[in-house]
C-alpha cells in the first residue's frame, strides 16, 4: 500500500509526490487518511439517505479542487479538526454507523485515499458489514485507482460537472 502513496499516481494528476514522507500533492493530503466528520446524513439523494440517514465518512483533501465545492472547507485544505485513522480505525467507525442505524457506508471524497479505504471496506466486509457500500466520487479518478474498489462497492455515486471540456478544464 505504501507503494501507492510514494510515488503518487492515484489521480489523473500523476504528480508523483512521495506522500510517505510528509509531503503532498495537489490533494493537499499524507499517506493516512483525515476524516473530518463521520455521521448519519441526511443531505443526499431519498434513496441514499432513506429514513435513518446515509452512514457518510467526511475526507479532508481532494484530488479535484473545484471553487463551487459544497465541501470546499474541508476539501481546499486541511482544517486542523480531522482526524488521521488508519483502515482497522475507518473499517471500525463504519461499524459504528451501523450501529446507529445508517441505511449505507457513504465515502465521501476518499479516492486521494483510496488504498487505505479499500482496504478499510474490505476489512469491514470480511467482518461482517453487510450495507451498502457508496463511493461518492468527483468524477476526476484514475481507472486504475477505481480498480481498488472493484467488488467491494455497491453503488459508485460520480458527480457530473461539466458536458464541455472547455469549462471543465477551467
Amino acid at each position: 500500500m505504501d507503494s501507492l502513496y510514494s510515488h503518487c499516481t492515484l489521480c489523473p494528476r500523476s504528480c508523483g509526490t512521495d506522500r510517505t514522507n510528509g509531503k503532498t500533492g495537489f490533494c493537499r493530503s499524507g499517506d493516512v487518511p483525515c476524516v473530518n466528520l463521520y455521521k448519519l446524513h441526511f443531505g443526499e439523494e431519498p434513496v441514499i439517505s432513506g429514513t435513518k440517514g446515509s452512514g457518510t465518512i467526511f475526507f479532508e483533501g481532494c484530488n479535484l479542487g473545484c471553487v463551487f465545492c459544497q465541501n470546499y472547507t474541508i476539501s481546499s485544505k486541511p482544517t486542523g479538526f480531522g482526524t488521521l485513522m488508519d483502515s482497522e480505525k475507518l473499517a471500525s467507525i463504519m461499524f459504528e454507523l451501523k450501529e446507529m442505524g445508517a441505511h449505507n457506508i457513504n465515502l465521501v471524497t476518499p479516492m486521494h485515499y483510496a488504498p487505505t479505504v479499500a482496504d478499510a471496506v474490505k476489512t469491514a466486509k470480511n467482518g461482517g458489514l453487510d450495507l451498502p457500500v457508496i463511493l461518492n466520487i468527483s468524477g476526476y479518478d484514475s481507472v486504475n485507482t477505481l480498480k481498488l474498489f472493484d467488488g467491494l462497492c455497491d453503488i459508485f455515486l460520480t458527480d457530473f460537472k461539466f458536458h464541455s471540456p472547455a469549462l471543465a478544464g477551467k
